[in-house]
């Protein structure tokens, strides 16, 4: 058997085309359909911004949108409702598509950052795609494999990965620098809380990108979608929660838990070790007298 394509089998001259789930397509909607409402409620959101925020509005409506497109585009693949697009074409959208993506976050954060010269990163991005261009076109008639031995090679369809993979690179470097820089000088107490949301979006959003230009969409896509939702919040509102509350709070709460539950298993197991009899004859007693106590103490720990 050889299998050439994920729906089709070739044996002995003869194709067979197995017939597609109703279940998995069934799934495929649903998730379509959840992922478009987010994004959607993310650009409705954006657009009634405030007085002075239309920049901010703009680009990440513009990011939502693209970032809509490109999943709805990969899971309709995945469904192989677009039989004419090939794995590598597919590959390609994602590398192009995290380049923009990483481009406009960058622009957003400036103009979130209330910075007003960006001469220097349209010249930076114009680079890059000026680059990515000559290479697609190939104005150089580089061959086929630009370098091979008896192990390895490196084919040329490779090479605007490469300049893409250097590009986001160039991006998402620049858009921590502007974070740090603006970060050290604001000194409010306010401001430097709202910016603390973007290290949270860097994560969520960079870690999208690279598991999206690495051919992982189908776990880069929920980064991508809770950072975009993230994005349309943090951009168009001026009192944000505690973030260093939340945090402690999270860290605190699942501290005492594990904390908790090694206190439960290490009694459990103590009482079990020196009064077997007590534990065989009266298990569930002995289980419910630790847990009132795992509950007397928990709240005291917790605080």
């Amino acid at each position: 058997l050889v299998l050439n394509h994920p729906l089709m089998i070739h044996d002995f001259g003869y194709t067979f085309y197995p017939m597609r789930s109703f279940d998995s397509f069934f799934i495929t909607l649903i998730v379509f359909i959840f992922q478009a409402l987010v994004y959607l409620a993310v650009i409705s959101r954006v657009v009634r911004r405030r007085e002075g925020q239309e920049k901010e509005a703009l680009l990440s409506s513009l990011y939502a949108l693209i970032a809509l497109i490109v999943q709805s585009l990969d899971l309709a693949w995945r469904a192989d409702l677009l039989p004419n697009v090939s794995a590598f074409g597919m590959e390609q959208l994602h590398w192009y598509s995290s380049f923009a993506l990483s481009f406009l976050l960058l622009l957003t954060l400036r103009v979130f950052l209330q910075k007003r010269n960006h001469e220097a990163w349209w010249g930076v991005a114009l680079f890059w795609s000026l680059s990515l261009a000559a290479i697609l076109l190939n104005l150089f008639n580089l061959p086929d494999v630009l370098w091979s031995d008896n192990v390895w090679m490196v084919p040329f369809e490779r090479l605007p990965f490469a300049v893409v993979a250097l590009g986001w690179l160039s991006f998402s470097a620049g858009s921590f620098f502007n974070f740090r820089k603006a970060y050290q000088r604001t000194r409010q107490p306010l401001h430097r809380n709202r910016l603390r949301y973007w290290l949270l979006l860097f994560g969520l959003l960079f870690s999208a990108d690279a598991l999206f230009i690495a051919n992982f969409s189908g776990w880069g896509a929920p980064f991508r979608l809770v950072g975009v939702w993230l994005l349309g919040y943090v951009v168009v509102t001026h009192h944000l929660p505690d973030l260093q509350q939340i945090v402690r709070g999270v860290l605190n709460y699942v501290a005492t838990t594990l904390f908790a539950s090694f206190f439960y298993l290490t009694g459990y197991t103590l009482i079990q070790r020196f009064f077997p009899a007590a534990v065989e004859n009266n298990a569930l007693l002995i289980g419910t007298a630790v847990a009132l106590l795992l509950a007397i103490i928990f709240r005291p720990l917790y605080d």
